[in-house]
């Protein structure tokens, strides 16, 4: 009796699995506000920009309404609260480029800023364009990483 409640004792702790939870990071999805989507006034050198604080803010403005009569309004912005990304596509020589958000994912150890950059399909118009992108949302001390779509 000793062997067999031995025996199916130690069958009873071979079947039991660990279980082991997933410490997998999931990313969720960040609200934003898409402020300016244009194809006009940006930076001739294409880059992506985090502004976290108000002068980057004026400088970036200062830029973009060169060109307009009157110009976009400065956004108020709360820096405690809030930051700005802007995409700059860069200078192309036709039209039919633009550069947006899709998306953003948020994880315990980074921000992802999915950009979607479009090109022209068939006839475009002949002009030098510089399109760029801002949006706003909360303000995280994440690392930002850009994924090109």
């Amino acid at each position: 009796m000793r062997i067999t409640a031995l025996i199916l004792f130690a069958f009873l702790i071979s079947n039991c699995s660990s279980t082991k939870s997933s410490t997998k990071d999931t990313a969720v999805k960040v609200n934003f506000e898409q402020i300016i989507q244009e194809t006009q006034g940006g930076f001739p050198i294409a880059k992506f920009l985090i502004i976290k604080e108000e002068n980057t803010v004026l400088k970036i403005y200062n830029q973009i309404n060169k060109i307009r009569k009157p110009g976009f309004e400065i956004p108020t912005i709360d820096f405690d609260k809030q930051m700005l990304i802007a995409l700059f596509m860069g200078e192309k020589n036709t039209g039919g480029f633009s550069i947006s958000v899709e998306h953003i994912t948020e994880s315990s150890e980074k921000m992802t800023v999915f950009v979607k950059e479009s090109t022209p399909e068939g006839m475009a118009t002949m002009a030098i364009t510089s399109p760029f992108c801002f949006v706003l949302l909360d303000k995280s001390d994440k690392e930002i990483v850009f994924e090109k779509k």
